[in-house]
């Protein structure tokens, strides 16, 4: 949003109310120029996104923002360095995220039953066996042997950098019949899955595939060690 008034900020948001469309004001900085035209009326985009029970997003958090480094909220992409309109939306504005933000109510009570941990199938050859991962995230325990572990309440996670890769040391030669994962939401766009007699030499298993329903499995028959 740029180039808007007052008035044009406060007429757009109550019409798409009324018409009864999903709404989130996006995007929008302080200004999209270094001069009086280019200002934006963000006050009034925060004030007038609360008063309606809309969603705003302002842009951008920073540093990086080319060549408009004057939109960027913060120098070094923390709390701690929040300046000028970026400390104001999210701090010290009466409609800042800070002054107006709610958890919802499902999240401050607790749940009155126990979410089902399914584990996967008998009989997998994978489970405990060692893992070896190309990263790991950091910070949540998120760790390469609990995508083998059984238990699929746990899982492994990366680094968000691609690529990426995980593979199990079956620590001897088998049959795969079928090769079963589970994802979790934030799943992979893309992948493939190889075998190797010794981690160095990979043979196409399963060829660059995007099939990432939650449950995914493939059924095939092939002797490898993986």
């Amino acid at each position: 949003m740029w180039g808007y008034s007052d008035q044009k900020v406060i007429d757009e948001i109550k019409e798409s109310v009324e018409m009864g469309l999903p709404l989130v004001v996006g995007e929008f900085g302080h200004q999209w120029e270094e001069h009086d035209n280019g200002k934006i009326p963000y006050k009034t985009i925060l004030e007038q996104c609360y008063k309606n029970e809309v969603g705003y997003l302002a842009w951008s958090w920073g540093p990086g923002n080319q060549p408009q480094t004057f939109l960027d909220m913060t120098t070094d992409g923390t709390f701690d360095t929040l300046r000028g309109w970026g400390l104001e939306v999210c701090v010290t504005d009466p409609y800042s995220i800070k002054n107006i933000a709610v958890r919802p109510a499902s999240m401050l009570t607790e749940p009155t039953t126990e979410p089902p941990v399914t584990n996967i199938p008998k009989g997998s050859i994978a489970q405990n066996k060692p893992v070896f991962a190309s990263s790991t995230e950091p910070g949540l325990g998120n760790t390469p042997e609990k995508a083998v572990d059984g238990n699929i309440a746990t899982r492994w996670s990366s680094e968000y950098s691609d690529p990426q890769y995980i593979y199990v040391d079956l620590e001897d030669e088998y049959e795969i019949e079928r090769v079963y994962i589970e994802w979790e939401t934030a799943y992979a766009r893309q992948y493939k899955i190889q075998v190797s007699d010794d981690a160095v030499v990979w043979t196409m298993y399963i060829p660059s595939t995007t099939e990432t329903e939650i449950l995914t499995i493939f059924t095939l028959t092939q002797k490898e060690d993986m």
